[in-house]
């Protein structure tokens, strides 16, 4: 039986039909490619004590969710860049303000130098001095105004992704914490299955004891099940694997003893979805990627201010204070103290520079056009991803429709095969019905009830992606 878990990437593609989950460990960042930040693996303790925490609980949709966005490693590095982004604003707020520094020096001269009064001797000396300086911007042009405007929005866009990061895990939860619902549906489905060949199987031993059937009626009811045994065997195994899929898609060390709880799952109605035009300008108004992405291009916007800021002159205001020392060994005793030289020989200076670009050789040209072709790109990424929404909308809205109709239709099929299967037993306890039609209602009923439980799970999700789309939180 087809997989009911689908990724959110491949179920938007065309045709609509049942595809793969991917789980967030095979994201970007999270598995061993580039870009994944390197954690250390927890001691053996402290995964007896995740073990214990997770085991004796069932952990709803929700828990689910949560915690798997509070603990993704891509959400993780997500958080960092929002972190990036705060230092680049800080940086870029603090330009505005003044600069202050300070410098020593101190020099020895051997043989012939310049004295004291400018002049030339042929002496020993000493000479030291320091200075405090400060500067500050007056006019920039407005380039630190739209550097800072800039940093703001690559923030926002930022934030925006994280966003954008926690709502496509979100999804993906709820797809494989679906398909571990499926899956434990379906063990239920093959217990009662295999109930009535054991059934089955008692009273056709009790007929043979009488001499009323067959040794091989008997030998057939066996094989009956012990078939069924098996794919009650194999269904437990995949509701095991759904389970630890699930696990690992919240970032748990391991998934011994996880599991659910099995909401009351009622049985889904008609779909009220809507117009898939008015889903598309409600999605392009509130999906984060979408807002992320517009936040990007009026950083580039403000970039390409920036760099057109740099053709005009900058006026910047400084100020600072020197002194310094000089001894000559020559003179000897007739230096004047250290004291006496901090005291005279201190100046302060204050002063205006106007910075003025004549000929970068192309540089200022250069960012110009870099800024501008950068935008222009970013805007055409914008196009292509509303483009894309829009076509992912309409596939959601027809697939939601379609998989509505599918269910209607495997309901209908398991009603009757329910019927057939009814008649069947009544017939098989007159002694009326050979084993062979019995069996044959009895695997079509079971089959058909797979099918509807698999059509009911995947028009389930079908809505739920539409609801993501809506900005909806998902929920069962």
């Amino acid at each position: 039986m087809k997989r009911l878990a689908v990724g959110l990437a491949v179920l938007l593609a065309a045709g609509g039909g049942r595809l793969g989950a991917q789980v967030p460990g095979e994201q970007a960042g999270q598995g061993s490619g580039q870009g994944q930040t390197a954690v250390s693996r927890p001691a053996q303790g402290a995964v007896a004590g995740q073990v214990q925490a997770v085991a004796g609980r069932q952990w709803t949709l929700e828990e689910c969710i949560r915690y798997a966005v509070e603990n993704n490693l891509t959400i993780r590095q997500g958080k960092l860049e929002v972190d990036r982004g705060q230092v680049g604003l800080d940086m870029a707020r603090a330009a505005r303000h003044p600069s202050l520094g300070a410098n020593l020096d101190g020099s020895t001269y051997f043989g012939r130098g310049p004295t004291r009064d400018g002049t030339y001797s042929d002496d020993t000396r000493v000479s030291t001095s320091g200075s405090v300086s400060s500067s500050m911007p007056l006019f920039e042009a407005g380039r630190i105004r739209h550097t800072v405007a800039a940093s703001k929005l690559d923030l926002e866009a930022a934030l925006l992704q994280v966003d954008a990061l926690a709502e496509d895990l979100s999804l993906n939860v709820a797809t494989l914490y679906l398909d571990a619902l499926f899956a434990r549906e379906l063990v239920g489905v093959a217990q009662e299955q295999t109930l009535r060949s054991e059934e089955l199987l008692g009273r056709n031993e009790q007929l043979f004891k009488a001499g009323k059937a067959a040794q091989s009626v008997v030998s057939e009811s066996k094989a009956s099940v012990a078939a069924d045994v098996y794919t009650l065997t194999q269904n437990r195994g995949n509701l095991s694997l759904a389970l630890l899929k699930l696990a690992f898609a919240l970032n748990l060390e391991t998934g011994e003893g996880f599991d659910i709880a099995s909401p009351a799952v009622s049985e889904p109605g008609s779909p009220v979805i809507g117009d898939a035009g008015d889903i598309y300008l409600q999605s392009v108004g509130t999906r984060s990627e979408i807002l992320a992405a517009g936040k990007r291009l009026e950083s580039l916007d403000r970039q390409y201010l920036a760099a057109k800021a740099e053709r005009y002159p900058r006026l910047s205001l400084g100020a600072g204070y020197s002194n310094s020392y000089y001894y000559s060994f020559k003179d000897g005793a007739a230096n004047q103290n250290f004291s006496w030289q901090v005291k005279n020989n201190g100046n302060f200076n204050v002063g205006m520079t106007l910075s003025i670009p004549i000929y970068s050789r192309g540089t200022i040209k250069g960012k110009i056009s870099n800024a501008s072709i950068a935008a222009d790109a970013q805007q055409l990424r914008i196009e292509e991803a509303e483009r894309n929404l829009r076509q992912q909308v309409e596939q959601a809205c027809v697939a939601a429709n379609t998989a509505y109709q599918k269910y209607l239709a495997a309901q209908a099929s398991a009603e009757n095969y329910r019927i057939v299967l009814e008649n069947e037993t009544k017939k098989a306890e007159l002694g009326v019905s050979t084993l062979f039609d019995y069996n044959n209602a009895k695997t079509r009923y079971f089959a058909s009830q797979s099918e509807m439980l698999q059509a009911k799970y995947d028009y389930i999700f079908r809505l739920k992606v539409v609801d993501y789309y809506l900005g909806r939180p998902i929920t069962l």
